[in-house]
């Protein structure tokens, strides 16, 4: 009788537990998905103790934790456009020495749970955090690190970063400070991956067209030919890389209609696109820049097995992506709209030209689809 009565009641209770775990299930995938901005709009005007109906946040980057007891942390969760939730998380949300925590600082992450507004903040009370992108993937030798400075004088705003020598950095904003429309925001300093950098990125918002403003810096004497090393236009952000290269493909396929194209980088067009009035379009050939540079080999690849055409020299743009407070900037630079400025090639006997060395370009990433010839079926 006893060996029955524990066998039942194990039963009993592996029952309650399953039906338990899958009710659990049934209300996470009926949560309703929003993006932070979604979330903030429907939800800040809530009423004290006043909790919403469950909801999914996803791409947020956790910037920052208070630790409040050793049962309960705050943790800061930034959208790529700026916005900001705070997480609620519990004992069960914490990890241990045996368990260790779901998520680091750094990670884009997705958060499930119902939502109240503290201290007119929109938290989310936290029973459920999944990292969609963890930090030390894609920067395995730096800490994550947010700019409190930066953040502060520039918020959300900028569209357009300054890559230039920390040397020139002051003469460069007293320069950018005397242009209307002009206001540098701030210093972004690259991610450390345990080297001593001489180059940072200059933070701007300018009303001019960034042609125009290259062209107002370069015609300055007091200023070296070569003083602004590289341009990014911060057009869109987004919480990750793939979504930044995702990002990039629309933009190049843009690009490539306006130019006759019907479609850009797919590689069933490799050979060429038809226009509307019937005249082939060659694919829109592309080199990538970004900053930091060591995420350069990773988007090219990406962009590669997307169908994008990459190449060294002969490019008619420039695919850039930048780190910025935490979330991936992307642009389109066109060879057309600069003029070829940027596309300077120099001689070996300079050993420099365009907008970096010529040691630089050897390591620039497209190399890496010379060295994997095989990279693009293996990713698609």
């Amino acid at each position: 009788p006893m060996i029955r009565f524990f066998a039942v009641a194990s039963a009993s209770t592996a029952v309650v537990v399953a039906l338990f775990l899958l009710r659990r299930r049934q209300r996470r995938h009926s949560s309703e998905e929003l993006t932070a901005e979604e979330a903030k709009q429907r939800y800040l005007g809530l009423p004290p103790d006043t909790a919403s109906p469950r909801i999914v946040i996803r791409g947020l980057r956790a910037a920052y934790r208070q630790k409040l007891s050793k049962r309960l942390h705050f943790l800061g969760l930034r959208s790529a456009s700026g916005h900001v939730v705070e997480g609620i998380l519990k004992e069960d949300m914490l990890g241990s020495p045996l368990n260790p925590a779901p998520y680091q600082l750094g990670d884009v992450v997705s958060v499930g749970g119902r939502a109240e507004v503290r201290k007119g903040l929109l938290s989310i009370l936290v029973d459920h955090i999944e990292v969609e992108e963890a930090w030390e993937d894609v920067f395995p030798k730096a800490w994550y690190h947010l700019d409190w400075d930066l953040l502060k004088a520039a918020g959300s705003e900028g569209n357009v970063l300054l890559q230039v020598a920390t040397t020139h950095v002051d003469r460069l904003t007293a320069r950018l400070d005397a242009l209307p429309g002009v206001r540098v925001l701030g210093l972004v300093r690259p991610i450390s991956q345990g080297v001593r950098h001489v180059e940072c990125g200059l933070l701007v918002q300018a009303g001019t067209p960034l042609p125009a403003l290259v062209g107002h810096i370069r015609a300055d004497a007091a200023l070296p030919d070569k003083v602004i090393q590289r341009i990014y236009p911060l057009q869109e952000r987004l919480g990750t890389v793939n979504a930044a290269v995702k990002a990039l493909v629309r933009l190049i396929g843009q690009e490539q209609r306006r130019r006759g194209g019907d479609v850009a980088g797919c590689p069933a067009n490799a050979e060429g696109t038809t226009g509307s009035a019937g005249s082939p379009s060659p694919p829109l050939s592309c080199r990538v820049i970004c900053y930091p540079r060591s995420l350069e080999p990773r988007v090219a690849l990406q962009l590669h097995c997307e169908g994008i055409e990459m190449t060294l020299r002969g490019h008619q743009a420039l695919a850039c992506v930048s780190l910025v407070l935490g979330a991936y900037a992307v642009g389109l630079i066109l060879r057309d709209d600069y003029g070829g400025a940027l596309w300077a090639e120099a001689s070996p006997a300079q050993g420099g030209g365009g907008l970096e060395s010529r040691a630089a370009r050897q390591k620039a990433p497209e190399r890496a689809l010379e060295i994997w010839p095989g990279a693009s079926a293996a990713h698609r």
